[in-house]
């Protein structure tokens, strides 16, 4: 056998210098899955690691624990996509737009894999992992529904919503889509062929026929003396 030459062999692979944010989600990526495979309780830095194909200690270099990577997979992917969104309509914007924007931003989530999958895990770890539910909920969810509450108070204090039972208590907004998270995770994609579309439907429908200010009344015809 002739042995290769040095200008026939292969070139070393060079390394790929990836950014820490890259970094990040290719460890957030591989923790979803061993998370979703063998549990938190029994996923190890290891395995983390060994699944993102770094060491032990290059996961330690961005995250300080498994509990850490926990709760970055649910700030990150479980944040409400229609904060800072106002509920006021106006001349520019009326309320056909504001519903369209907060349908689509909140149905569009069903298209991210990422969100189902951390889901799954907050619903079968919740009772395991508590206080960084309890965290998720007081400095992510908490605030997002108190905003939306706060807004559509200002609203009905202008006259520009219709004041009900929904505005009353707000959070009632969402249930629809918590509804159909619930179908999904249950039924899984045959719920998204046959079904989803129609909530999505109805729920546009409800919030505009809650929502939207009553026509006013015909002015009267005098009668003629």
């Amino acid at each position: 056998m002739v042995p290769m030459s040095k200008a026939t062999s292969p070139a070393p692979r060079k390394r790929v210098r990836l950014s820490p944010e890259i970094r990040k989600e290719q460890i957030l990526d591989a923790a979803l899955v061993e998370f979703g495979a063998h549990g938190f309780s029994a996923t190890s830095i290891d395995r983390i690691g060994a699944r993102a194909q770094l060491s032990k200690a290059g996961v330690y270099a961005h995250f300080a624990s498994k509990d850490e990577i926990f709760e970055t997979l649910l700030m990150r992917s479980l944040t409400p996509s229609f904060a800072a969104q106002d509920w006021c309509p106006s001349p520019a914007r009326p309320l056909e737009a504001i519903v369209d924007t907060y349908i689509d931003s909140s149905y569009d989530r069903f298209k991210e894999p990422r969100v189902a999958a951390v889901l799954r895990l907050l619903i079968a770890e919740s009772g395991r992992m508590p206080q960084l539910v309890r965290r998720w909920r007081g400095e992510v969810l908490q605030p997002y529904l108190d905003q939306q509450q706060k807004m559509i108070d200002r609203c009905v204090a202008q006259g520009a919503v219709r004041p009900g039972p929904l505005t009353d208590f707000f959070d009632i907004v969402v249930a629809p889509v918590a509804q159909a998270w619930m179908m999904f995770l249950v039924f899984g994609d045959d719920f998204l062929r046959r079904d989803l579309k129609k909530l999505k439907e109805a729920h546009r429908k409800l919030l505009l026929d809650t929502l939207r200010l009553p026509e006013p009344a015909p002015a009267r015809r005098r009668k003629r003396a």
